[in-house]
């Protein structure tokens, strides 16, 4: 068994000789054409991650000048023009997940184009077959998230990296895609084994090794200059200037102890998934380090391979590894497979492998969900019909975009953090803000608002939003009380001021007598209440329920 690893290691990427069997690529182009087809579908049809949600919020807020965070959200520059246009941040997610599936193209062609400086033009070809048939990547390769911008641009820093020779051209475009990466996730740290291997095959393959060196920290160095310049520009017009990189700062600061681990990784069922809906990759991972010890293959390959390998390992250190973070890391992955894929390719042939990379990943297309997102879109046309215009909320992942949202984003690392701190932040947010709003899309939200859960928030939480949230279309709650007949006058704490409407039976409160359909201003604190009979006080000028209102089901995707 041999590997199509190349030896003519002097060619230009792209431009090696064309391999013998050149007829077979049409093979792997077939998959990638019908991956590339079913995964431009799923587009419109996949359900929203809560995380689209929140890095759509980003756009929104910087369009209407409420951003005041530099570090990583420089994508909002590149989306602010689509604020706006539609109507739900569902579909404002939908059209942005267009762009990122070119940002995925891109991918695809580098992973093409650099694999091409080692293989032959058919081998080269299965390195992005391999990487959008993994089941994980052809679900999430084209969310709306950093993950397809920043593999994007450190694969294109990467090429720039590889190319021959190594002049000023190529370091331009190494430190602008380089900084692009930076700007758009800190998590391009991870990637240093790739540009570490790139760079040992760069040393290991000149002469003039002195020269290449001194050429490689001056692109290092570039690439940071870039990268202070966009913080710099980026973080100049931010809503809160002085105290924005102050932020970012104290954000990153606070992030570490979350994203770095020490144990059992948290989310090692997804690592095991990630394989088993990509085995023919999770093969080929597994054979190369195997493969590298062979002799066929020049000392300067093993060091790139080896740099693309290792990132695997971050799995065992790095906390956010859920199921988008494979887009990211199965891009250098394949690349370190090219060897494994000449092996496989030599014994199986084109065919049988391109159709077997495909055949699997069609299967994770079959049984996608195609009607959440729908339910989705609705749940945000039925708030926008109930209150007309924006008002505060409280939710799980700023699913209302551009609406002003009163508590933080409900995160594992978020909540974990609110619980350590032990403040009611959500009674707080009530006292300093009036949000009529409670949008229930998340399992654990509906579980604490219908009673069967105590603890996923402090007791205080619990009690001011149970107290004061009434629900009113599913999953919509809404600032309210209920009465029932017989019960005694009694004092009760409001803590969502503003106009309410009676509903049911008539209600005295502080004295004066009301009834159905009445309005009545209600101050924050405490006010006396007695009903004569069941009755209802809903917050707002007698609001009326959606035309098309929702039954219990699927609203929210975690992952």
């Amino acid at each position: 068994m041999t590997t199509s690893v190349m030896t003519d290691t002097d060619a230009p990427l792209g431009k090696a000789p064309a391999f013998s069997r050149a007829g077979t690529a049409s093979w792997p182009l077939a998959g990638i054409a019908v991956l590339l087809a079913a995964q431009f579908s799923m587009i419109f049809t996949r359900a929203i991650n809560w995380d689209e949600y929140s890095y759509w919020r980003e756009v929104a807020y910087f369009a209407d000048g409420r951003l005041d965070r530099p570090l990583q959200t420089f994508h909002v520059r590149l989306f602010e023009p689509l604020a706006g246009v539609f109507a739900t941040s569902t579909d404002h997610i939908v059209a942005a997940r267009v762009a990122m599936f070119g940002f995925e193209l891109v991918t695809l062609w580098l992973l093409y184009a650099i694999a091409r400086r080692f293989a032959d033009h058919v081998t080269a070809l299965f390195v992005p077959l391999a990487y959008i048939s993994a089941g994980y990547v052809l679900q999430h390769g084209f969310s709306f998230r950093v993950d397809p911008m920043a593999t994007a641009g450190l694969l294109g820093a990467l090429y720039f990296l590889l190319r021959r020779p190594l002049d000023w051209k190529s370091l331009a475009g190494f430190a602008l895609c380089a900084a692009f990466a930076a700007m758009i996730t800190i998590k391009v740290i991870l990637y240093l084994p790739v540009f570490a291997g790139a760079a040992a095959w760069q040393l290991l393959e000149v002469r003039e090794r002195q020269a290449t060196f001194v050429r490689l920290v001056i692109g290092g160095l570039a690439a940071g200059g870039v990268f202070a310049l966009l913080f710099w520009l980026h973080a100049a017009d931010m809503a809160v200037q002085e105290s924005a990189i102050d932020r970012s700062g104290a954000q990153f600061e606070s992030s570490t102890g979350w994203v770095f681990f020490l144990g059992i990784p948290p989310y090692w069922p997804m690592a095991v998934k990630s394989f088993l809906l990509a085995p023919l990759l999770a093969i080929m991972v597994a054979m190369t380090p195997v493969l590298l010890r062979r002799r066929d293959i020049a000392w300067s390959q093993k060091a790139f391979f080896a740099g693309a390998w290792l990132p695997l390992l971050t799995l065992l250190f790095y906390k956010n590894t859920a199921a988008y973070y494979y887009v990211f890391l199965f891009a250098p992955l394949a690349l370190a497979c090219v060897p494994a894929i000449g092996a496989a390719r030599a014994r199986y042939g084109a065919k049988l492998l391109a159709i077997a990379f495909t055949v699997i990943a069609l299967g994770t297309f079959a049984i996608e969900d195609r009607t959440t997102i729908d339910r989705q879109r609705q749940v945000e046309q039925n708030v926008h019909e109930v209150f007309g215009q924006p008002v505060t909320y409280f939710d799980q992942n700023f699913m209302l975009g551009d609406w002003p949202k009163a508590n933080r984003f409900m995160t594992p690392w978020i909540m974990e953090r609110y619980h350590r701190a032990g403040e009611a932040t959500y009674r707080a947010a009530m006292q300093e803000q009036t949000v009529p709003l409670l949008l229930a899309n998340s399992q654990e939200l509906r579980d604490l608002m219908e009673g069967r859960s105590d603890s996923f928030l402090l007791p205080a939480d619990i009690a001011a939003l149970r107290e004061n949230y009434i629900a009113f279309s599913w999953p919509i709650w809404i600032a309210g009380k209920r009465f029932s007949a017989g019960e005694a006058a009694k004092s009760e704490e409001f803590l969502v001021p503003g106009p309410y409407t009676v509903r049911g039976g008539p209600v005295t409160i502080d004295g004066i007598a009301y009834g159905e359909n009445d309005l009545v201003t209600i101050s924050r604190g405490y006010h006396n209440i007695e009903a004569g009979g069941d009755a209802t006080l809903v917050w707002g000028e007698r609001l009326e329920l959606p035309a098309n209102p929702l039954e219990p089901g699927p609203i929210d995707v975690g992952f």
